[in-house]
């Protein structure tokens, strides 16, 4: 049976989308930023470029692109665990002392971390 719009953005297709968006803005930038280099300077590779915007603020805004990342709370992975294996048929109460193993292979893998991305007015949220 096929999905429709709404379905296809819900969970980890969902996060996909937005994961693809991000690195299509970074890998933009990240061409401009090739173009714009001086050339006698180090070229920087695309990780380096990234680290460097995420710890240098004159450096991200010089190029318009913040990254943020912040770790998930247990209660926020437990979360995003249950939206994706909700067929668990497990009820849906989050207890510190009993949770599932986020890294089992049998379940949707569980992130760990939010990244958001921000770049002209566009701010882009999702799980890594």
């Amino acid at each position: 049976m096929m999905k429709s719009i709404t379905e296809m953005f819900e969970g980890p297709a969902h996060n996909l989308v937005w994961k693809n968006r991000c690195d299509e803005i970074i890998r933009d930038i990240y061409s401009n930023f090739l173009k714009n280099s001086v050339p006698h300077d180090r070229q920087e590779t695309k990780d380096d470029f990234v680290k460097r915007i995420k710890s240098d603020k004159q450096f991200s805004e010089r190029w318009g692109l913040k990254i943020v990342e912040r770790e998930l709370s247990l209660e926020e992975r437990y979360n995003i665990w249950f939206i994706n294996n909700y067929e668990t048929g497990m009820e849906r109460h989050f207890n510190p002392d009993r949770l599932p193993d986020f890294s089992d292979p049998y379940w949707e893998s569980t992130p760990t971390k939010e990244i958001t991305i921000t770049y002209n007015n566009e701010i882009i949220n999702y799980y890594g």
